[in-house]
């Protein structure tokens, strides 16, 4: 009986190789495969941990930046709440004297070079004396009842509100609102108030803190003070 014989189909497509060239071929494939798998856990491995690394160190950059942000207001306020507090001080908002109020914010703006407004308003939210903190003299003081001045803060509509509101619940008031820009003036050399100059843009960005002063009588002014976050206009 004879044999049979078998035989690959496609084997007469096959190229020939020797017993060497197959164990390279072999070999290579085996690297292959090991190097690649090496290179994605690894790739994954390093990834994830980049990735946890940069998500913390953000986290923590971004707690430190909001705990600034909480803490320049916080202390504006806890500041304006001394101050308002003594007799004295709540005496010269009640008499409108602007000298004796002038020389109190001048002292806090010595000791908050970051604040870029002061002012202070009566019950009425009439402001009283106020100063900008760009200089270590740059005060303007404001004595017309009814009136604000021209060109200051105190005339911004977003700010009355805020003010409005302070002085009528008799809490203090910390927030951030866009403002319109141009409300604060350039400072002489001699440390004197001039016009503000033409605003580059609209609007600025500015954390304001509205604190009222209260005495046996009610409510019978406020500190307001503001940082500019993005810059002068």
């Amino acid at each position: 009986m004879l044999s049979k014989v078998y035989a690959v189909v496609w084997s007469k497509w096959r190229p020939y190789m020797s017993v060497g060239a197959k164990t390279v071929a072999a070999f290579s494939m085996i690297i292959a495969v090991l190097a690649g798998g090496f290179y994605y856990y690894i790739d994954t491995t390093l990834s994830s941990q980049a990735r946890s690394e940069a998500v913390q160190e953000l986290s923590v950059k971004a707690r430190g930046a909001v705990g600034i942000y909480r803490s320049r207001m916080a202390q504006m306020k806890y500041g304006m709440l001394q101050a308002g507090s003594m007799e004295s001080v709540q005496r010269a908002i009640s008499g409108r004297e602007g000298r004796f109020l002038r020389e109190t914010i001048d002292r806090f703006a010595g000791m908050r070079p970051y604040v870029d407004y002061w002012a202070v308003v009566d019950a009425d939210g009439n402001s009283i004396v106020s100063r900008n903190g760009t200089a270590p003299a740059a005060v303007t003081v404001r004595k017309a009842v009814g009136s604000t001045g021209s060109g200051t803060l105190m005339e911004d509509i977003t700010v009355k509100r805020i003010i409005s509101r302070a002085l009528s619940t008799g809490t203090a008031i910390l927030t951030t609102e866009v403002v319109e820009s141009g409300r604060f003036g350039r400072i002489s050399a001699e440390g004197t108030a001039t016009a503000p100059e033409r605003p580059k843009r609209a609007t600025e960005l500015m954390q304001v803190v509205v604190t009222p002063v209260t005495s046996g009588s009610g409510v019978t002014g406020a500190f307001v003070t503001g940082i500019l976050l993005d810059g002068y206009g």
